[in-house]
């Protein structure tokens, strides 16, 4: 069910400020009684960086306005905590006081993305509700930041829940919380819940149910507390349980238990439990052969890397009933370092639960944990009666925090909040409440907090409560100067009787868990060292590191294919004796290498323990490449085909031409780069220069044509042709592709191409004939004679003949007038 109202804004009001002054502490509301903030698993605090704004939800103040103390209001702060808007809302304007009155309302703040006004980002809230003085269901809803879009919505379809874990953030849209299953009388098992925004509500669902792999003892599942966390992804989640997987420790003591996802919540695997026995930190912090056991609260965050932090306090307890003996406690960060489980030294605490009020009401040390937004530092907060006295309770509970930077993994030492700044509640922070996220200030981290104060006439938790602003437990860059690391001079497995030399960061002081007090320490044995470093507010302890004791390989040794004297450029094959792997000088990590620089070659080889032996050294010895030799040229370096040219090596002796011939001399005909090698002593070689010879072809031979035929009568004439060249010289002196000829002779030409090779021609014939004396014509008979009568022409030649009538005879008879003539052939 999802009801609308009008918004109802208050901005002052009798006995509240509106705007503070900036001092440690500023008073931004109040409410009917303190059960707004007393469970430290749940926040209401919410940061967002981007629009400089803060959010504090808590319950009514009925004294001061209409209603009654299960209605929800909100404060805000749109200029990062400097002054404040007040006792906002009413949230949930339709609960009752009897049927359904929330506490310890949550609140988380939904900027959509890309904006950046405050006005259009929204509160998201979720509180459990009281049905007649026990747990019934949830009231959830929304309201914009200007005061409007407020939606009511009570969870019916999932009855009898317990106090949710804090809401986180997961991916863009998305948010979970987690909760117990309780059937009023025992614990059965826990949900998720996945809320997701719809544009102007978030609607809440049961994302994952787990009743089983708890330890039940007599019906009931034990838990303590719970959270959930995400990485600034929404990708990596982890929820986190105080709680007894079945497969953790034999006895009945509390313990880590965790449910992981890697696809943003899709699917959840677990229980995976974290045993106090296998973490040595832990255990060699309690007594002998006692029981490990975890504190009821704890807090969780998951960074950058996607590891979790699950923040809790741990003593020794009896092994059964799931109690713990409340003296000498440590806080730790359980987290996983991609390998394995660690446990990270916080801090030590001197109390553990404490009583505040008229009627007396616990607290315990409310560990809590606050993170950049991008996952890179974490900062942990928690209470402790200061000045610390071991094993009395928590009665003045002062506030402590120190930071965390994923990325290096240094530390910061712990400020609390009475040396930060001086006020009235330094030993009264009994229900302080931070927000998942810190506040950012150029570079420096801000831990921004609320704590509840009783009513100051009654001390009662029944009476009207008032809520304390502080952003002063502040840490800068610079603050993260204690490293936790160890460094080595070698792998953790210690080989032979070569001890592993262990040194500590700086710091004031050093306790090692094998009672050594300097920065460093020699290790000969097997075991798990740490290092305890400093002391009060800046004591860290290092991560254990295991040792263990392995021998060395057989000292190895190296075979050489050949010689280990040779000539520059050459190699030889070094083979080391058998091992698991291998390391040469020139950084080659197979059996066998090439070794072609002088100097030694040792190989180091290494068992599966990871110890080494070195072999001897093998020694190589470079000889010089003698002097390349010089080639000089005897004639022309480009010459015509049939001509040739005389190359000499400038070694008289021991030479290897490019041709086969070893003379210092060589006579060559044909184109190409001729090489000489000379051979020296030490049957090293060096090489000359290329020397290029070119040789240009020969043009064909060319042929001669006529015009006709090579012999004629004199007087005629023939055209002689030689087939195509770049150049051409006749016998008769004539340079052009042909040339005419009228005389008995032999005719050659020459022909040339453009490098000037030449070729000849075979010669061609020429014949003229000197001409015959003219015939003469006699006539047998008068020249003159009458029509009918003839005369007879005759030629001295008594053959050849051509008459001009054709005739071809010696003689002809002619009957007709006209001129006759006869030509000799």
């Amino acid at each position: 069910m999802v009801k609308k109202i009008l918004p109802f804004i208050l901005t002052c009001f009798v006995f509240i400020e509106c705007s503070f002054a900036q001092t440690c502490f500023q008073q931004i509301s109040t409410s009917s009684n303190i059960y707004s903030v007393l469970v430290n698993r749940t926040n209401q605090l919410s940061v967002n960086n981007d629009l400089n704004t803060l959010v504090f939800i808590h319950r009514n103040d009925h004294t001061l306005f209409s209603g009654h103390s299960g209605q929800l209001r909100y404060d805000i702060s749109t200029n990062g905590g400097l002054t404040w808007t007040s006792n906002q809302g009413v949230l949930n304007p339709t609960s009752d006081a009897t049927l359904s009155g929330a506490r310890y309302p949550q609140v988380l703040i939904h900027n959509p993305v890309g904006n950046t006004v405050v006005n259009n980002a929204y509160l998201v809230y979720k509180a459990p509700v009281v049905n007649n003085g026990l747990w019934g269901t949830s009231v959830s809803g929304v309201r914009k930041l200007d005061g409007t879009g407020n939606t009511e919505n009570y969870a019916s379809s999932v009855a009898q829940q317990m106090i949710p874990a804090n809401i986180c953030k997961g991916a863009p849209g998305i948010y979970w919380t987690l909760d117990a299953i309780y059937s009023g009388t025992a614990y059965t098992g826990f949900r998720i819940w996945k809320g997701t925004w719809t544009g102007t509500d978030v609607s809440w669902a049961v994302n994952y149910t787990y009743t089983t792999g708890l330890v039940n003892s007599g019906g009931n599942i034990n838990l303590a507390d719970w959270s959930i966390a995400f990485d600034p992804t929404g990708t990596i989640g982890w929820a986190g349980l105080i709680s007894h997987a079945t497969n953790g420790p034999t006895y009945n003591q509390y313990h880590p238990v965790l449910y992981k996802t890697t696809d943003g919540g899709t699917t959840w695997s677990g229980p995976i439990s974290v045993n106090y026995d296998s973490l040595k930190v832990v255990k060699d912090g309690l007594p002998a052969n006692s029981f490990a056991a975890n504190f009821f609260e704890m807090d969780l965050a998951v960074d950058v890397n996607g590891n979790p932090h699950f923040l809790t306090s741990v003593n020794n307890g009896p092994g059964t009933g799931y109690s713990v003996f409340a003296a000498n406690q440590k806080l730790y960060d359980i987290t996983h370092d991609g390998t394995q489980w660690q446990a990270d030294f916080v801090a030590d605490l001197a109390t553990h639960r404490g009583f505040f009020g008229v009627n007396s009401v616990s607290h315990d040390n409310r560990p809590q944990i606050s993170m950049t937004d991008d996952g890179t530092k974490i900062f942990y907060s928690w209470v402790d009666s200061d000045p610390p006295v071991s094993g009395t309770a928590n009665n003045q509970p002062n506030l402590f925090a120190r930071g965390r930077d994923i990325v290096t993994g240094n530390w910061t030492c712990s400020k609390k909040m009475s040396t930060v700044c001086t006020s009235t509640f330094n030993n009264k922070m009994h229900t302080h409440t931070v927000s998942p996220n810190v506040m950012m200030s150029g570079n420096n981290y801000i831990v921004p907090f609320i704590t509840a104060q009783l009513n100051a006439l009654s001390s009662s938790d029944l009476d009207p409560a008032s809520f304390h602003f502080s952003k002063e437990m502040m840490f800068s860059n610079t603050d993260f100067d204690l490293s936790a690391t160890v460094t080595l001079s070698g792998p953790a497995t210690i080989c032979g009787s070569t001890p592993l030399v262990m040194t500590a960061p700086t710091a004031t002081a050093y306790e090692w868990n094998n009672n050594f007090a300097s920065a460093s320490i020699s290790v000969f044995y097997a075991d798990t060292f740490y290092v305890k470093l400093g002391a009060g507010a800046c004591k860290l302890i290092s991560r254990p590191i295991v040792t263990n004791v392995a021998p060395n390989p057989p000292v190895p040794t190296i075979a050489a294919s050949g010689p280990t004297s040779f000539c520059i450029g050459d190699s030889v094959e070094l083979t080391s004796s058998l091992a698991d792997s291998y390391l040469w000088p020139n950084g080659d990590t197979t059996q066998s290498t090439y070794g072609s620089q002088m100097g030694g070659y040792a190989v180091v080889v290494a068992n599966s323990f990871g110890c080494t032996s070195t072999s001897a050294s093998v020694n190589i010895n470079l000889y010089s490449l003698p002097t390349p030799p010089q080639i000089t040229l005897t004639g022309a370096s480009s010459f015509c085909d049939g001509d040739s040219a005389m190359l000499s090596s400038s070694y008289n002796s021991n030479n290897d031409w490019s041709t086969g011939s070893t003379s210092q001399d060589i006579t060559v005909y044909q184109a190409g780069a001729y090489i000489v090698t000379h051979t020296d002593a030490n049957g090293c070689k060096s090489t000359s220069l290329p020397d290029s010879i070119t040789v240009f072809p020969t043009p064909p031979v060319p042929v001669i044509s006529s015009s006709g035929p090579l012999s004629f009568c004199d007087g005629d004439s023939i055209l002689l042709t030689s087939t195509q060249a770049d150049a051409y010289a006749w016998s008769n002196s004539e340079v052009s592709q042909s040339v005419w000829v009228n005389s008995s002779g032999i005719y050659e030409v020459v022909v040339a191409n453009v490098e000037g090779c030449i070729n000849n021609s075979l010669p061609a014939v020429v014949e003229a004939f000197l001409l015959p004396a003219p015939p003469i014509i006699s006539v047998t008979g008068s020249p003159e004679f009458c029509a009918g009568s003839s005369a007879l022409l005759n030629s001295d030649y008594s053959f050849g003949n051509v008459w001009s009538n054709n005739q071809l005879t010696n003689s002809i008879t002619v009957t007709q007038s006209g001129y006759y003539l006869v030509a000799h052939e």
